[in-house]
């Protein structure tokens, strides 16, 4: 890890302890500086540019500052958004594409029952883990 993300890192451990401790004006200065430096160190689609947002934009709404919390953590969703379709829309087209591969080899129906039946599992799997990774992210909010 290198110094600016340990830093970072660092910051994020003060901001969830000032926050906890109901020390609001300091968490939301720690909390912006955190932001500023999430903003120069990582990509507009990484996954602790949304941290930073989220944990801001919490700070802002436990203050009642709830226009400007509103825009925080919808910043920090649409990146979740783009973080999650990356992850799944690939998997789901490599699953249709053996999918189509496999019933284009197979000539018989009843051959071809067995390779779709495995291709919807995969494919339900696949809608399950993103299911359970919602779940827990609301979980964990």
């Amino acid at each position: 890890m290198k110094g600016e993300e340990k830093l970072w890192q660092i910051l994020q451990e003060k901001l969830e302890m000032l926050r906890a401790g109901n020390r609001l004006p300091e968490a939301l200065r720690v909390g912006d500086t955190a932001l500023e430096m999430a903003q120069r160190i990582f990509p507009a689609d990484h996954p602790s540019l949304a941290l930073s947002y989220e944990r801001l934009g919490r700070i802002h709404d436990q203050q009642g500052n709830h226009g400007e919390a509103k825009v925080l953590l919808e910043k920090a969703l649409r990146i979740k958004g783009k973080i999650k379709a990356a992850m799944f829309y690939p998997t789901a087209v490599l699953v249709v594409a053996i999918w189509a591969m496999g019933m284009s080899l197979v000539t018989k129906h009843e051959q071809r029952m067995p390779v779709l039946a495995t291709a919807c599992r995969i494919l339900v799997l696949l809608c399950c883990r993103f299911c359970i990774f919602c779940w827990l992210e609301k979980r964990s909010s």
